[in-house]
């Protein structure tokens, strides 16, 4: 079932795994996996110490401080599925965020090209401005993005080749082959082959009395209760492998968001090159070797008006639509000013400092913390004081017994009885839901569009200074007063 925009709204703020979410969970397939899996192994492991009461199972070092120092094979499993899906969770409550400091990161980078390529009279390496804002279905995404969201993007593969993994040590082949032998001869069990599979049925199967007696025409063998053995710690070091695996791709995830943050503060702090403050000249005057610097590409609009930079093809650049999906038609044969391409630095342009930056970033996690709790007492309140009320007062079946339409909402049955308690039950629910309204569900719903305003602030703020609108405005954006709000800064 669709969810509504302001229902879509509040799953944006729950776990995929909540009542409500859009979320899901991108390796699901791979946990269930893991899942069947690890039943399978807990029951054979457990026929292991029944036929060798000498067995010491391994055992691996507990992550949580609180519980003893070691835990099972199973609970490693159990807590490195954990581990990675609430990694997964994490990122996706962010990737709105990061999401945008990725874009703004790709934008600053693209327009960095397009001023080199300008000033180096290089139209070969000017980037295709408009497959940069429209890029084809099939392009290579930038780096950064691609590495920062991998926790997402790649943790369906990471998850199906680690289940994939542990579920061949016990394939049929080797020291498995009599015990698949002895279960395919199960009457009315499906012919297994893998390992997957037979795990799956050991652990999904309730009554075992029959695999019971498959395990015990094998556990004579030697060599079968040896090879469960090595398998079984086997398992424990892919599974060491899962985790540490999907931590690295984490920890790269936060390199890249990193180096995305970076770029960003490095195009405002070559912004205020060109600053007119004489405190910003004084202190970038004693940290900055001027040597390197080109003023030219700093601000290119003056650059070009001053004719210290000439443009190459003259004035303007034609701008192929090659490898796009816009309209071809209707913007390759577009003459484009040069100086267009990239946003003047004006007098308006105001950077802000990555410490600055980053303080919106809190103050706009706290209100999502917020906006949650909000959402929680919203749910709470209507479950209580509607939905059970419902439920205590037998609201739907008298509602179903007034005979309820859209088009008469107190009834169409001829019982008078039936239709004063229907018209008590429902003028008490309107009540109680304009209660609702007006209280939590309102509380609710400002909690959400604060956040949803600090966070497209915080954006305009990243990219376009401490005067975001007054600069949009004096580059040609236009603007509703709805989009100038001050919740970060009360400057405009």
């Amino acid at each position: 079932m669709a969810f509504s925009l302001s229902e879509m709204v509040a799953g944006a703020s729950k776990a995929a795994s909540e009542v409500g979410s859009i979320f899901k969970n991108p390796a699901q397939a791979g946990t269930n996996s893991i899942s069947s899996t690890q039943l399978g192994i807990d029951y054979l492991m457990a026929q292991v110490i029944i036929a060798d009461p000498t067995y010491v199972p391994p055992t691996y070092p507990n992550p949580d401080p609180v519980g003893p120092p070691f835990i099972s094979l199973s609970q490693h499993i159990t807590g490195s599925v954990a581990s990675i899906t609430s990694a997964i969770y994490e990122k996706t409550l962010n990737v709105a965020q990061d999401l945008k400091i990725a874009l703004i990161a790709s934008d600053h980078q693209q327009a960095a090209k397009a001023i080199d390529a300008i000033t180096s009279k290089n139209l070969a390496a000017m980037p295709n401005q408009i497959a940069v804002k429209f890029p084809d279905v099939t392009a290579t995404q930038n780096t950064v993005m691609d590495t920062a969201f991998t926790p997402l993007t790649g943790a369906a593969p990471h998850m199906d080749a680690a289940a994939a993994t542990m579920a061949a040590e016990f394939n049929n082949i080797g020291f498995m082959v009599p015990f698949f032998t002895a279960m395919n001869a199960i009457p009315g069990v499906i012919q297994m082959t893998t390992g997957e599979a037979l795990l799956k049925y050991i652990g999904n199967t309730t009554d075992k009395t029959l695999i019971d007696a498959a395990f015990i025409s094998c556990s004579t063998s030697l060599d079968f209760i040896i090879g469960l053995k090595t398998a079984f710690s086997n398992t424990g070091t892919h599974t060491t492998t899962m985790a540490t695996g999907f931590s690295t791709i984490v920890d790269g995830a936060k390199a890249a968001m990193a180096t995305a943050t970076s770029i960003i503060g490095g195009n405002q702090l070559v912004s205020m090159l060109s600053s007119p403050n004489p405190f910003v000249k004084s202190v970038l005057g004693n940290v900055i070797d001027t040597s390197t610097i080109d003023l030219g590409a700093i601000d290119l609009k003056n650059a070009v008006e001053s004719n210290k930079i000439s443009l190459p093809a003259g004035e303007a650049l034609v701008l192929s639509a090659k490898g796009s999906t816009a309209d071809a038609e209707t913007v390759s044969d577009k003459m484009v000013p040069a100086v267009n391409i990239v946003a003047p630095v004006n007098a308006s342009y105001v950077p802000y400092t990555i410490a600055e930056i980053n303080e919106f970033s809190r103050l706009t996690t706290v209100q999502l913390g917020r906006a949650v709790v909000a959402h929680q007492a919203a749910a709470e309140w209507a479950q209580t004081n509607l939905e059970d009320w419902k439920v205590s007062t037998g609201y739907r079946a008298t509602k179903v017994r007034a005979g309820w339409t859209e088009q008469a909402p107190f009834g169409t049955t001829t019982d008078p009885v039936i239709l004063e308690e229907w018209r008590i039950l429902l003028t008490e629910c309107r009540r109680r839901f304009a209660e609702y309204k007006a209280g939590p569900g309102e509380a609710r719903t400002i909690a959400y569009t604060k956040h949803d305003e600090m966070s497209n602030e915080w954006a305009a703020r990243s990219k376009y200074g401490k005067y975001p609108y007054t600069y949009q405005e004096s580059i040609g954006t236009p603007l509703n007063p709805s989009d100038k709000t001050t919740h970060l800064d009360t400057t405009k």
